[in-house]
């Protein structure tokens, strides 16, 4: 008797999976996903967070440092640091604009105002601003700006500052512009401005609409941001914040339509605090 050879047995004990099964086995795939998968995501979002407070923080130890070694007063926004025959520069917080009259151009450079202190100018971006375009439509520079904050009360002497722990330093920013009576560009502002501006507002581009901020006394959090209350043109606070783009207050709007701003809503904004707040 001619005995069975090894793949005939074996192909006589195997049983192939059913489809009863393959479909179990993709559900519980599917399901391990659908739980996962955003488990991932607030992972990866919540580690930029910790990298945009970690960049913030660097960014504010070096101002400290620079007003220490400048009798107290903070850096500037932006300044010229001279008129050449054939080139303007533009000394900012966060490197140096350059034009050339004679070839109509722009460049960056590195050596802003805080750049000795930091020499890294990674730590000038946050890793959640990847959707926010990397210009300015106010500097006609092709190269991608380098910056994703803002900065707030520049050339202030720390001496006049009445609450340096609730005084923004810097911030998560971002700007839109309205050229032709409607927001048409967004991009990157270098500067904060007093919630009722269209531009350099701080954004709220992390887990529930929350900002990074760096304050005068050295530390670092987050708050939550609200819609800015336009009541007429082009800046409706609620197109705005569907991009992130919104205020930071300590106390909620006096006016659920105000028409005008108070030293109240402006509390986490200006050196001088209201009184009786």
């Amino acid at each position: 008797m001619t005995r069975p050879s090894y793949h005939t047995r074996r192909s006589s004990n195997f049983q192939a999976f059913t489809l009863i099964e393959l479909l179990v086995v993709i559900a519980i795939i599917a399901t391990l996903a659908a739980i996962l998968f955003p488990v991932f995501a607030q992972a990866k979002e919540s580690a930029k967070k910790a990298n945009c407070i970690a960049n913030l923080k660097n960014i504010i130890i070096a101002g400290l440092m620079y007003a220490e070694d400048h009798d107290g007063i903070m850096c500037s926004t932006s300044c010229s640091v001279g008129f050449f025959p054939d080139q303007d520069l533009q000394r900012k917080w966060w490197g140096i604009t350059r034009y050339v009259y004679s070839t109509n151009e722009w460049s960056l450079l590195d050596d802003g105002f805080l750049h000795p202190y930091l020499k890294n100018k990674k730590i000038l971006d946050c890793p959640s601003a990847q959707d926010v375009p990397r210009s300015n439509p106010l500097l006609p520079i092709s190269a991608p700006m380098p910056y994703a904050y803002g900065l707030n009360l520049p050339d202030i002497d720390m001496s006049d500052l009445q609450a340096p722990a609730e005084t923004i330093y810097l911030a998560d920013t971002a700007a839109a512009f309205a050229f032709s009576g409607q927001i048409d560009q967004y991009g990157r502002y270098e500067a904060i401005h007093l919630p009722g501006f269209g531009i350099g507002n701080i954004q709220g581009r992390h887990t529930n609409k929350q900002a990074s901020l760096s304050w005068f006394d050295g530390h670092v959090s987050a708050k939550s941001t609200v819609p800015l209350k336009y009541v007429t043109g082009a800046f409706q606070g609620d197109v705005l914040y569907g991009k992130g783009i919104g205020a930071v207050l300590k106390y909620p709007w006096e006016d659920a339509t105000p028409t005008s701003y108070t030293v109240r809503d402006h509390y986490y904004y200006t050196a001088d605090k209201p009184v009786g707040f």
